[in-house]
């Protein structure tokens, strides 16, 4: 049964506007005038009148993390009240009483930003979030995501003293006593959110439901995601069930294209192992696409969460460093680590042969640093191919160490 959708204004990419289209089992199948559409209906077809209202594609977000804004659609939302530091603490004051959680239970929330607090322009501390509630353990993460501030209680549940080590790659800081003043950056927010309620699979398809509900919203339709290590203290492999079992069930309302992103070597190889042991190998899925590469427009390669694809003109499209193992290796500044871990886990053939241009797109200048180690890797093997490298921000964050090493590769 075929839909004949009239009377519209329908954006195909190209002007002018069409006024109506077909869909029959999901697909397109005619865009064009009311009389196009009309003339396809056959019996049972049914037709809907879009009343003049505009349609078109759906859009992409290229970079988010869907679940974790599942998660934080559960939390109290600090974006639309942080012009004060003393506001944002009423607010909060006020979303317990509205919520009434049991004593004891944790309380979150999102969204605040110092540089927009009109009283104080600092972060909130320990004491702040004391005068919200000393009878729940509160955890507010800053609106980038990259720093929290938890209250005195959540400090005592997580054991968390002046003479806690602090972690690599982040820091809690301390008061002028040495004892944490409450205020968590990158890595070290770990240490709060692994006391956070771990949440069990049925919790993580809701979160993604929410979200994809509020994307929908807005007219996304697909994503760009980072979710497997969203919680520390929840497996992989129950975010993946998540969201298998809801599409299966047919309630997924979002395209997911899945980051993969592995911090220790033996996470990453047991994830390319299990994968291989569902999708193939990385050398047969390498041969099946290098013999079907010339025969077809296009070549979809599964790594497992995410697809690969070289069309006829030859052209890899390399992700975070590797051109067979889409984003399986994460962000790029941990690419100079993990890219010898590739090596030593599989030798360096699918980079050393790679002989045609690969497209290579770095976030920041810590990004760019992992897709040079990729590209020496490659040309240490022998490879030959130009590597054509964009830089999206931070440019000024580049050393004079990071741009020689670009000049000893070919980089358009």
């Amino acid at each position: 049964m075929r839909t004949i959708y009239r009377n519209g204004a329908v954006y195909t990419g190209e002007l002018p506007l069409c006024r109506a289209f077909v869909v029959e089992d999901g697909r397109f199948i005619c865009a064009g005038s009311d009389e196009d559409a009309l003339a396809m209906k056959e019996p049972g077809d049914e037709v809907t009148d879009l009343k003049g209202r505009f349609v078109c594609a759906g859009f992409n977000d290229s970079h988010m993390h869907l679940l974790n804004y599942g998660n934080a659609l559960g939390a109290a939302d600090l974006s639309q009240h942080t012009q004060s530091l003393s506001g944002m603490k009423e607010y909060m004051k006020e979303f317990i009483r509205e919520q009434s959680p049991k004593p004891g239970t944790w309380v979150r929330g999102r969204g605040w930003n110092h540089d927009y607090f009109e009283d104080e322009r600092r972060f909130p501390n320990r004491r702040d979030l004391d005068m919200i509630s000393t009878e729940h353990p509160i955890c507010l993460t800053r609106t980038c995501g990259h720093a929290c501030v938890v209250n005195t209680m959540a400090l005592r549940l997580a054991g968390i003293t002046g003479n806690t080590p602090q972690v690599e790659g982040g820091l809690y800081e301390v008061d002028e006593s040495g004892e944490p003043n409450g205020i968590f950056r990158e890595n070290a927010m770990d240490l709060i959110y692994g006391c956070l309620p771990e949440p069990a699979k049925e919790d993580i398809k809701e979160m993604i439901l929410a979200a994809s509900k509020a994307l929908n919203r807005y007219g996304v339709t697909s994503s760009q995601t980072d979710d497997l290590l969203a919680f520390n203290n929840v497996p992989y492999e129950r975010v993946l069930e998540a969201y298998r079992e809801l599409d299966a069930e047919g309630r997924m309302t979002v395209r997911v294209y899945e980051q993969s992103q592995f911090t220790t070597l033996d996470g990453l190889k047991a994830f390319v192992e299990k994968t291989a042991e569902t999708f193939g190998t990385i050398e047969s899925r390498m041969e099946t696409a290098c013999s079907l590469r010339d025969l077809t427009g296009a070549v979809v390669v599964m790594t497992g969460v995410e697809d690969v694809v070289a069309g006829k003109e030859k052209k890899f499209i390399v992700r975070n460093g590797h051109p067979w193992m889409a984003r399986i290796t994460g962000s790029g500044c941990m690419l100079d680590g993990l890219m010898g871990a590739f090596c030593g886990l599989y030798g360096e053939p699918g980079l050393a042969g790679l002989t045609e241009e690969a497209a290579v797109t770095a976030l920041s200048a810590h990004g760019l640093c992992g897709e040079l180690a990729a590209a020496e890797t490659a040309k240490r093997g022998g490879g030959t191919g130009t590597f054509r490298m964009y830089l999206l921000d931070k440019m000024s964050l580049l050393d004079d160490g990071t741009l020689e090493r670009g000049k000893k590769i070919e980089i358009r």
